[in-house]
This record gives structure tokens, C-alpha cells and sequence, in this order.
């Protein structure tokens, strides 16, 4: 499913699952609820959008996002009732646990290859040149071995 296809279907399933309309300004725990896990989802689809951005979405400004996107890890370790709704809606949406996997993934790659670029870096540059050309020489084997299966690196 393409990002935006992903978020244009985003909102309807909340709004179906929890049975609310997060555009409303009401504030009942499920809508409240609805929202945080609107406005966190989105954020993981679309990374890119501005806070400002996806406050209009369900009509508020960037503050009210700001302070929900702190406020759902906090609701998710303390609140049961929030837990198992954000559970519950991630397993009858199994699209949106894969997005969540995936960002989790990059963060951990993006983490691991921060640390080789902090090792590199304190290498003088002779070391630096042997360190490279062994990546790239095992890359290329990498390339060889999965080439038959047709994986690419």
C-alpha cells in the first residue's frame, strides 16, 4: 500500500475503531484517545509533515500535536485502557503495525551506522582507507553469494 493511500485511509480507520470523529472538539477519552493514536501513526507514515500541518488535519494547531505526541508514550506505559485500544487497533489494522516495525528498524539501522561512522572517524586515514576497502570488498562478496537467489544489497 503506498504512503498516501496509507494515510488517506488512516483517519476512517480510527475514526471507524474507535467509533468517534477526531475532527470533533469534544474530548471523551476515546476521542482523546483516537487522536493520540491518529496523530502518532501519521507522524511514523509521514515524517516529513510539519507539526502545523498535521494539526489541521483534524482541525487543530501545532500545539495541541505537540503536546499529544509527548503525551502518548506516557499514556501508553500508564494508561491499561489506552494500551489495549492502541493494541487492539494495531491488530485489527495490521498495515499500520508494519509502518511502526519498519520506523523502528530504520531507527535501529540509522543508530548502528552512526556508530561505525563515530569508529571510522577515530581511525587515522590509512586505517580508514584498509577499514573501506574491506566493506567494500565484503559488500561485493555479499553482491556474488545472493546474486543467484536475486537479492540485492
Amino acid at each position: 500500500m503506498q504512503e498516501n493511500d496509507l494515510i488517506k485511509t488512516l483517519k476512517s480507520d480510527i475514526n471507524t475503531f474507535f467509533n468517534v470523529s477526531i475532527e470533533k472538539s469534544t474530548k471523551t477519552n476515546d476521542e482523546v484517545y483516537a487522536r493520540l493514536v491518529y496523530y502518532n501513526l501519521y507522524k511514523i507514515i509521514n515524517p516529513n509533515i510539519t507539526l502545523s500541518a498535521l494539526g489541521e488535519t483534524v482541525n487543530r494547531d501545532h500545539s495541541t500535536v505537540i503536546y499529544s505526541l509527548k503525551r502518548f508514550n506516557e499514556s501508553y506505559l500508564y494508561d491499561k485502557r489506552f494500551k489495549y485500544l492502541y493494541d487492539s487497533f494495531m491488530l485489527y489494522y495490521p498495515k499500520y503495525l508494519q509502518e511502526v516495525y519498519l520506523k523502528e528498524v530504520y531507527v535501529n539501522i540509522t543508530d548502528s551506522l552512526s556508530d561505525v561512522i563515530n569508529f571510522v572517524c577515530t581511525l587515522d586515514i590509512d586505517k580508514r582507507v584498509m577499514f573501506i576497502t574491506k566493506l567494500t570488498k565484503l559488500k561485493e562478496s555479499f553482491i556474488t553469494n545472493n546474486s543467484e537467489d536475486e537479492r540485492v544489497l
